[in-house]
């Protein structure tokens, strides 16, 4: 029997670089200035990706690491994509075995913070719905995700899942403003 409240350590060394470095992004070409993700029918806004990052930085700092956008906005989506999974297949997660799961993990000071919590908790979830629907469906759901980010953030690449990488590429970093096109 596998055991549920082991965390892939490739993942989360993955996961771990990616929320430790530092990205400067700006710029919010092609989308609305105030979202950072659209996922499905859902939205990730851009003040929660920032008060997200300010929160994670100030507990890496701690750990002489910066937290690093790309990272962050990329679990923030997983835990969006894996929410509706979860939702699809009648899968319901306690707080008791997120908790298990990542207490021990790089990931366990998030949980002591109100506005990591849910980034913590997002990637558990990822990681406890994926043992239960398996790899392969669980990719496939990744790679099917109706996902589009602002392009300042960068693109969705939800095939650097396999490699615990971030799913989010190099965005645009710059400071134009979105030109109004017509319909």
């Amino acid at each position: 029997m596998k055991n549920l409240h082991r965390i892939r350590p490739r993942r989360v060394a993955g996961l771990v670089a990616a929320l430790t470095a530092v990205v400067a992004t700006a710029g919010c070409a092609g989308a609305a200035p105030d979202v950072a993700a659209y996922v499905g029918p859902s939205t990730i806004s851009d003040s929660r990706l920032q008060e997200v990052t300010a929160a994670a930085d100030a507990i890496f700092s701690t750990q002489g690491a910066r937290a690093r956008k790309d990272g962050l906005l990329s679990v923030l989506v997983l835990g969006e994509i894996t929410e509706q999974l979860a939702e699809q297949r009648g899968i319901r997660i306690s707080d008791g075995e997120r908790n298990a799961l990542i207490s021990n993990s790089p990931l366990g000071p998030l949980v002591g913070d109100a506005r990591t919590r849910e980034l913590a908790y997002d990637y558990a979830d990822a990681e406890l719905v994926r043992m239960r629907v398996g790899d392969q469906t669980f990719v496939q759901t990744l790679m099917e995700a109706q996902v589009r980010l602002n392009p300042r953030y960068g693109t969705w690449q939800p095939e650097a899942y396999a490699q615990g990488a971030s799913m989010v590429g190099a965005g645009s970093e710059s400071l134009s403003v979105p030109i109004a096109t017509q319909s």
